[in-house]
This record gives C-alpha cells, structure tokens and sequence, in this order.
C-alpha cells in the first residue's frame, strides 16, 4: 500500500506492505475482517534525532524504525 506518514511535521511518502483476510465469520456470528501492515522508517527523516551513547560509543537507538498496524474490522449489522 503506498501512503503518507506524518510525524512531527514531516511528511514523506511510505510503502507499507502486510496481509488482508478477507470477512468470515468469528466466534460470535459477526462478519470480521483482519488487515496488517509493516514498513520501515529512518526516525531522522521525521526530525526524532536524540540519541544517548553507550559506553562502548554504539548508539543506544537504531536510526530504521518499524511500524507495525493491525486492524480487526468489524461489518456493523
């Protein structure tokens, strides 16, 4: 799915990529869908730069941050 991600301001385009199941039944007889998406972002990139060094002088927070969206759609009867 190709998209906009805004954080703090910044805008920059995205492409997430994940899983659409398609509606069934659940459990309690209603009609449910299920939709998960994955991508990955440089933090930098939206402005997020604090960082502490570890003693070994490696950073302590890695710059590709992934985000992770699961959605549980519900069909209102």
């Amino acid at each position: 799915m190709n998209g906009a991600l805004t954080i703090k301001g910044f805008t920059r385009p995205i492409i997430a990529h994940g899983t659409w199941s398609p509606p069934a039944a659940d459990p309690t007889g209603k009609t449910r869908s299920h939709l998960a998406l994955e991508t990955a972002v440089n933090r930098r990139d939206y402005g997020i730069s604090w960082d502490a060094p570890l003693p070994n002088g490696a950073s302590a927070l890695a710059d590709e941050v992934t985000i992770s969206v699961e959605l549980a759609l519900v069909a209102q009867e």
